[in-house]
């Protein structure tokens, strides 16, 4: 197969038209989530990683609830990846680094996130879209259906809220534009 082709799909099944019709975004977010440091990893690679998991399931609603799955699901391939390369890189000294998570932070800003799902859903998604999707404030606009002006405000709302009870915990968010 060539590395451009769109990978094949039974077209007996019933999502098999919206599966088809979502590779070309699939591909287009993963070259925009791919750093520049995994010059090993190509974005048809990691859209094909998706898309295996992708054709496991056939219950989609429509093509963008593919495309989010699976951008989802390159996301949490990269981060799976660096986790990887730090484990190798702590090692390769023979003298591991002992990782220590900070449990009570985490679920300060679990809770904290909850809280802003259940009081601003809005806020919550579009926190969720700019930080786990990486989108930019013009496709965190274009995804929410509102403008770039408005969303802008809506960002400096939800940075706010989130920084003021962060702080509250002790923890100091980086949140930044």
């Amino acid at each position: 197969m060539n590395c451009e082709e769109q990978p094949e799909r039974d077209s007996s099944t019933p999502n098999a038209d919206r599966v088809s019709r979502a590779f070309p975004e699939v591909r287009r977010r993963a070259s925009k989530l791919l750093p520049r440091r995994y010059n090993s990893l190509q974005p048809t690679e990691l859209a094909h990683e998706a898309w295996i998991r992708i054709l496991r399931n056939d219950n989609w609603n429509d093509t963008q609830h593919i495309v989010n799955a699976a951008t989802r699901i390159m996301k949490n391939y990269l981060i799976d990846r660096s986790r990887k390369e730090e484990v190798r890189a702590r090692y390769r000294n023979g003298l591991p680094d002992p990782v220590v998570a900070d449990q009570e932070s985490i679920h300060a800003l679990l809770g904290t996130l909850e809280e802003l799902r259940e009081s601003h859903p809005m806020h919550f998604r579009l926190v969720f879209l700019r930080f786990l999707f990486g989108m930019s404030v013009g496709e965190a606009a274009d995804e929410l259906g509102i403008s770039r002006r408005q969303l802008q405000r809506e960002w400096d709302f939800a940075r706010s809220w989130l920084g003021t009870r962060l702080k509250s915990v002790e923890i100091d968010p980086p949140l930044q534009n």
